[in-house]
């Protein structure tokens, strides 16, 4: 948790920080500068969900013997560890 609340005030803080360089080569308003910002901690946001995305994959789904802890899943007609339970067939 702490991890990613020193990435949100790092994102924050160069944001911050980029707007205001952009600033002195540029003048720009007040408003210029949330949108500005928006973007590019959007464009952060994005960056950081596909490198997650890259290197925390979700895993397969691996068919299991049905039985207790196992539940039916009726969209491929296996059984699973963990059913949403709209699919679940007991």
């Amino acid at each position: 948790m702490t991890g990613y609340l020193i990435a949100a005030v790092a994102a924050l803080l160069f944001a911050w920080l980029s707007m205001e360089a952009v600033n002195v080569f540029v003048p720009i308003s007040r408003r210029g500068m949330q949108i500005g910002g928006a973007v590019v901690l959007t464009l952060i946001g994005v960056v950081i969900v596909t490198q997650v995305q890259f290197y925390y994959p979700v895993p397969p789904r691996e068919p299991l013997p049905c039985g207790d802890g196992v539940d039916y899943d009726t969209r491929d007609g296996l059984c699973y560890k963990l059913v949403p339970k709209q699919y679940r067939r007991y």
